[in-house]
């Protein structure tokens, strides 16, 4: 069939009537076409194109109204995605599929510029019509158009509202029954407005910011309403962290207001500041004990000046007014001119400079008196001229008294001072003598300036040993590694490079008679108050003595191990025998019904059970300290071993367990041994909490390994023991070791199994809370 013949199409769209639901109720094909035609929307009716799959691939126009074919011309029976491929990438051929696979109508605005269209808008419904759709399309590009370009302008004028710093609101009058306003409505707010906390738009203006009716602000509001009458006013809004001074403009708007509110707190502010500022001044001249005066140039009058005038120069109230007139009388003859010369210097002074000058007073009593004046230029007319001076003027006589007795006092403090010195330098030299360790003090070229005679023991011929060969000679020092350390790198050497040795470097001294022995040397710069080196200051102590008793007590210690080792091997056997036989007889006591006798056997079989359990940790220690602490590694279901050990000591305890577990791999560990270290940590927070307390068990996984954690809700462990609880021998301090027997090894060697695996321990606890100990096992 030719879909381009117009007789054709209109046969086509005549048949795809028929198809349409209720086409022949309405009276037939040509009515129902008539309607379609009348139309101002495009209406079109479209079949789905699917491949053998059964998926939707494309659509066929089966009909269109004469809006469509004036629109896209004769389409019917062509493929849409040929003549419109734009549907796809704007969404169209999608939300067909949707609404022909899932029969759910869709309705809304599409924004479309391919094909022959040129960035229009249209408003789209699809409805499913058999195995395809009808689309009933408006051409609402005017009216969108027109909406975004009134909304553009809105944007544009409430960015101009918004961008003022001046808070901006429109409100609706609220009215009761008899007319009179009760509240305002927010219609809108600009955001200096919301800033401020006036409220939202659409809310109430008496809830959202109360203050206005206390302030007297909501009747000048009501009184623009009701007259026309613009209203200004200052209002003090303090509220939460609001502490502001608002100025409003207030005018009315149709039934209801528009003001404008300005920030004026900085100007508020300011004025208060310039009113306290000038209380302040006048205060603080009025308690100075300074007289404060204002100076008037070029006729020298005092046109100020406070009120410790009186009593310093002994004046009543009336006779302050000569004080005004005729204070140049007061001054000594001797002094005025100094007097002269000091009016002169003002006029090469900057305003932020100071003019001094002594002179004498007559006061009123024709007592003479001495003051210091300081003067600053106070102000200066438009034509730079200096009209004021300010001057502050102290009373120094009874100062300048006393000043010569300090001077007097000072001579005499001088002299008792040297005689003090003499004494200290000679016992200070008494002291440097006879140190039992040798100081001295060496100048940046390595000779010594002072040395006692101690140090003269050590450095006969008074060089560092860096830079003299004799002293070189006597002198030596190792690194860990055993090689022996360079002279550059001596103490002496080190801090004349600024590189203190402290707290010591040992060091071997080669005596004259040919032995050798230890010292701790100590060597720090000494620098001038500029960082300058000046040289250096060295001390050394004899620890012959010390290193010898350090190798008798590494040998008593080798010595105590070795015991603990032997002692724990001989116990072991016969303790197992005590062990073996003592159960027999228990067993024998139950069977012939001695169960008085069998429970003593039960309790002497406990403390031989601590007994082994204690040869067991000193053995354990001896293995660790020889380093032969050896492991069985196999792959070991961690979860498994916790119940394990959890279940063979629940019996022993009122406490109740709780375990939680994560799903871990099987790890290669020693099960035996992290069966110890579980045991020791169940035991220990059995021993440290109350009974029939919680104990919380629990494993997981961290990036780095398996984690197994014991909590308990014991007395917890000081931070200072924290530190310890992990060594060898160490019982804590707490005052609670008494209810927890033991020699203080669990944990040392619980750490060195975990240790040996690769792992490593951690401890979290607060006094009064409990402790929890984990340990971290690596995959």
């Amino acid at each position: 069939m030719n879909y381009n013949d117009p007789q054709k199409q209109t046969q086509l769209n005549k048949n795809a009537g028929k198809d349409l639901p209720g086409a022949a109720a309405w009276g037939g094909e040509d009515l129902l076409l008539s309607i379609l035609n009348a139309s101002l929307d495009i209406i079109q009716a479209f079949d789905a194109v699917r491949d053998d799959t059964g998926i939707i691939v494309d659509f066929r126009w089966k009909l269109q109204n004469e809006r469509g074919r004036q629109q896209n011309g004769d389409v019917i029976g062509m493929s849409l995605l040929s003549l419109n491929p734009g549907v796809v990438p704007s969404g169209i051929f999608g939300r067909m599929v949707q609404v022909v696979e899932t029969g759910i109508s869709s309705e809304q605005e599409q924004h479309y510029y391919h094909e022959q269209f040129s960035d229009q808008w249209f408003y789209q419904a699809l409805v499913k019509q058999g195995d395809g759709v009808i689309m009933t399309t408006r051409d609402i590009t005017a009216q969108k158009k027109a909406h975004l370009e009134t909304q553009a302008a809105r944007n544009r004028l409430e960015a101009v509202i918004n961008v003022s710093a001046i808070a901006l609101a429109k409100l609706v009058a609220v009215r009761d029954k008899e007319g009179a306003i009760v509240d305002f409505i927010y219609e809108w707010l600009n955001d200096a407005a919301v800033q401020i906390g006036f409220g939202a738009t659409g809310k109430s203006m008496l809830q959202s910011f109360p203050y206005t009716s206390a302030g007297g602000l909501f009747k000048l509001m009501v009184k623009a309403v009701e007259t026309g009458q613009m209203q200004q006013t200052e209002f003090h809004y303090v509220s939460g962290e609001h502490d502001l001074w608002l100025y409003y403009k207030i005018a009315r708007l149709d039934d209801g207001i528009m003001f404008s509110c300005d920030n004026v707190t900085e100007r508020k502010q300011a004025e208060q500041a310039l009113q306290e500022q000038a209380h302040l001044i006048q205060a603080v001249t009025d308690v100075m004990p300074d007289i404060v005066s204002v100076v008037s140039l070029p006729s020298r009058e005092i046109i100020y000046t406070n009120r410790n005038t009186l009593p310093a120069l002994g004046v009543d109230e009336e006779g302050i007014t000569n004080l005004y007139t005729q204070h140049s009388r007061l001054l000594h003859p001797e002094d005025l001119p100094a007097v002269e010369a000091y009016y002169q210097r003002f006029g090469g002074l900057q305003d932020d400079e100071e003019n001094k000058l002594e002179c004498r007073i007559k006061k009123n009593n024709g007592e003479w008196i001495l003051l210091s004046v300081r003067g600053k230029i106070f102000k200066r007319d438009s034509a730079d001229n200096i009209t004021q001076v300010l001057m502050i003027s102290q009373d120094i006589t009874e100062r300048r008294k006393n000043e010569h007795e300090v001077l007097e006092l000072k001579d005499q403090i001088a002299r008792k001072a040297e005689e003090q010195l003499k004494q200290s330098e000679s016992l200070l030299a008494s002291v440097f003598k006879a140190l039992p360790i040798g100081l001295g003090f060496f100048n940046t070229s390595g000779e010594a300036v002072l040395l006692n005679d101690e140090m003269r023991r050590f450095l006969p011929d008074g060089a560092m040993p860096s830079r003299d060969e004799e002293s070189a000679r006597r002198w030596v020092a190792y690194h860990p590694d055993g090689s022996r350390i360079s002279r550059s790198d001596y103490p002496g050497a080190r801090a004349l490079k600024g590189d203190p040795i402290l707290p010591f470097l040992e060091m071997q001294y080669l005596q004259d008679d040919g032995s050798r022995i230890w010292a701790r040397v100590s060597s720090i710069p000494f620098s001038n108050e500029n960082g300058a080196t000046l040289g250096f200051i060295s001390v050394i102590t004899d620890i012959d003595e010390l290193k010898e008793s350090e190798q008798q007590l590494k040998l008593l210690l080798k010595q105590k191990d070795e015991f603990i080792s032997i002692a724990s091997h001989e116990l072991k056997t016969p303790v197992t025998s005590i062990k073996a036989y003592s159960q027999l007889v228990q067993a024998n006591l139950e069977r012939a019904g001695d169960f008085k006798n069998s429970d003593l056997l039960a309790r002497l079989n406990a403390q031989i059970d601590r007994l082994i359990n204690l040869i067991n940790q000193l053995l354990d220690l001896t293995r660790v300290q020889e380093g032969k602490l050896e492991l069985q590694v196999e792959a070991t279901d961690i979860n498994e071993l916790l119940h394990e050990r959890i279940e063979e000591i629940r019996p022993t305890t009122s406490s109740y367990f709780i375990l939680h577990t994560a799903e871990l791999p099987l790890i290669k560990v020693d099960r035996e041994r992290i069966g110890q270290v579980i045991t020791n940590l169940l035991s220990n927070a059995i021993k440290y909490s109350s009974p029939d307390s919680q104990i919380t068990v629990s494993s997981g996984i961290q990036a780095d390994g398996v984690r197994i954690s014991v909590q308990d809700r014991g007395k917890g462990i000081s931070e200072q023991d924290q530190q310890k609880v992990f060594e060898r021998f160490f019982r804590t301090t707490d005052g609670h070791t008494h209810l927890a027997p033991g020699m203080g090894l669990g944990l040392y060697i619980s750490a060195q199994i975990v240790r040996r695996h690769g792992g490593y321990f951690t401890l979290e606890s607060k006094k009064g809370e409990g402790s929890v100990f984990s340990f971290l096992l690596p995959y």
